[in-house]
């Protein structure tokens, strides 16, 4: 079964957390028998991956300084997405996206996933380590 997990994480770097997190939540997929396709990003570009097989990378745009790249990365990583998902011929059973708090860009996203996703959509959100993290500084 084919799975689009739609993921904003430095592929480049997996001494981080949150790539070993996602790194491992591929792998899991992996060995439930799903066929993982997902998006992620490096120092220079925003790639979609199957297994370790590059499906798209896009480069970051020359004219932009490369310190302004993590500012535009969101915006550029959901269009690479969106670009995938409506040239893809495969359609994908299940979608899988990870976010962090509610904003206008997990709507966002969420429209890009009805593109090419069937069926399933799992969110998986780290809201909850903010509100604890907003709770404790308002009562200290």
């Amino acid at each position: 079964m084919k799975l689009f997990m739609c993921v904003n994480y430095p592929i480049y770097n997996q001494a981080i957390g949150i790539s070993k997190k996602i790194q491992s939540q591929i792998e899991n997929f992996e060995k439930l028998g799903f066929e993982v396709t997902y998006s992620a990003y490096t120092e220079d570009s925003i790639i979609i991956c199957c297994g370790k097989k590059r499906l798209l990378e896009k480069k970051y745009p020359s004219i932009i300084p490369r310190k302004l790249y993590s500012l535009f990365r969101k915006f550029w990583w959901l269009k690479t997405v969106k670009e995938y998902l409506m040239q893809s011929k495969e359609q994908f059973k299940v979608g899988f996206v990870r976010w962090g708090a509610v904003d206008r860009s997990l709507l966002d996203t969420l429209k890009v996933m009805e593109i090419g996703v069937a069926r399933l959509l799992w969110i998986v959100m780290d809201t909850i380590r903010i509100i604890k993290e907003k709770l404790s500084k308002d009562f200290i």
